[in-house]
């Protein structure tokens, strides 16, 4: 009788661990799938930026080339944060 039991409750709570188990990977994979995506997104941010800025007028003023470059390096500290070690060019250090 005992052995019953113990058998009800721990397939019970196999299945309430197993349940919350999954429920925990699906939220993993979507947040992991956000931050991909808004890497993705900085990245594109980042190129468009330098697209516009073609003779580097910008980039080389002292103003707006500190933001340029602060832009830039948000996006490398986001990219090794969430683990792309993808290379981009180099920062104008000012």
């Amino acid at each position: 009788m005992i052995t019953i039991i113990v058998l009800v409750i721990s397939i019970l709570l196999n299945a309430a661990l197993g349940f919350a188990t999954w429920n925990l990977m699906r939220k993993l994979e979507v947040t992991e799938n956000f931050l991909d995506q808004s890497y993705i997104a900085s990245r594109h941010a980042y190129q468009d930026m330098k697209a516009i800025d073609e003779r580097g007028a910008f980039a080389s003023d002292d103003e707006v080339g500190v933001i340029f470059n602060s832009l830039r390096n948000i996006i490398v500290d986001y990219a090794k944060f969430i683990g792309v070690e993808e290379a981009m060019d180099e920062p104008n250090e000012q």
